[in-house]
């Protein structure tokens, strides 16, 4: 029985997550022109691309911004890659050296998850992947995550109580 109630508990949880997950894959922005990696290195190797906003998160780099196309009109444009360390370091090289304008987000700050735990105002643990004990030694993105939390108004908890 009592487990029962644990997993009752747990349930509203479950429905905040499948909600924000939905909102990951939405395209907020209609007006974007969803272009390939291929066509985002063709464009950068022409000059045509004005500006890249590159959002570095966990999975993916998601990269956003203006180029020009061929009849001198700008044109808004996103693309998702793959974040591996070889596909992050040899992006953002090429961005920097082909396109005009360059800013590096992290994901970690600007993702609309927190702005939606804010709003309903859910409680957070801050915790780390028990498989790969260095992460207990990160301080830095510990800290990282604790500013960004209070900047939002969440509140951290320090253990969870059931």
């Amino acid at each position: 029985m009592k487990n029962n109630k644990q997993l009752a508990a747990l349930i509203p949880y479950l429905f905040v997550m499948l909600a924000v997950m939905s909102l990951m894959f939405m395209n907020f922005n209609t007006t974007d022109t969803t272009i390939t990696y291929q066509q985002y290195v063709e464009l950068l190797n022409k000059n045509q691309v004005d500006s890249s906003n590159v959002t570095i998160s966990e999975v993916v780099l998601k990269i956003e911004g203006l180029y020009t196309d061929s009849k001198g009109v700008a044109v808004p444009y996103s693309l998702n890659v793959p974040n591996t360390e070889l596909q992050t370091n040899t992006i953002i090289d090429l961005v920097n050296a082909k396109s005009d304008e360059v800013l590096i987000i992290d994901a970690y700050e600007t993702n609309p998850f927190w702005d939606l735990v804010s709003e309903i105002g859910a409680d957070v643990v801050i915790g780390v992947d028990a498989h790969d004990p260095e992460d207990f030694l990160d301080f830095e993105s510990i800290a990282r995550a604790e500013k960004t939390l209070k900047e939002k108004g969440i509140k951290v908890l320090e253990r969870l109580s059931f």
